[in-house]
């Protein structure tokens, strides 16, 4: 799990080096496309459930954050975003 804490900490790494790759790894960030659903940034988990604010502090204003890994959740989801 991470906290303000990690928040804080991604956001100055990615923020201070716009000229690497980031890749973050987290326990839990999207859940698995179903045949009814598709993949979406989890929210509604009762212990962690942060990936909207991970999203929005960490991941879309830099650029150089080229992909979230994740586990927790079985199956397969992925969103792409671009330019």
């Amino acid at each position: 799990g991470y906290g303000e804490r990690e928040l804080a900490w991604a956001e100055e790494v990615v923020r201070t080096h716009p000229g690497h790759n980031g890749i973050v790894a987290t326990h839990e960030h999207l859940t698995p496309m179903t045949p009814y659903d598709p993949a979406r940034r989890a929210t509604d988990n009762r212990w962690l459930s942060s990936a909207d604010e991970l999203w929005q502090r960490v991941v879309a204003p830099n650029r150089n954050v080229v992909a979230v890994l994740a586990g927790h959740y079985h199956g397969l989801g992925a969103i792409v975003t671009s330019d």
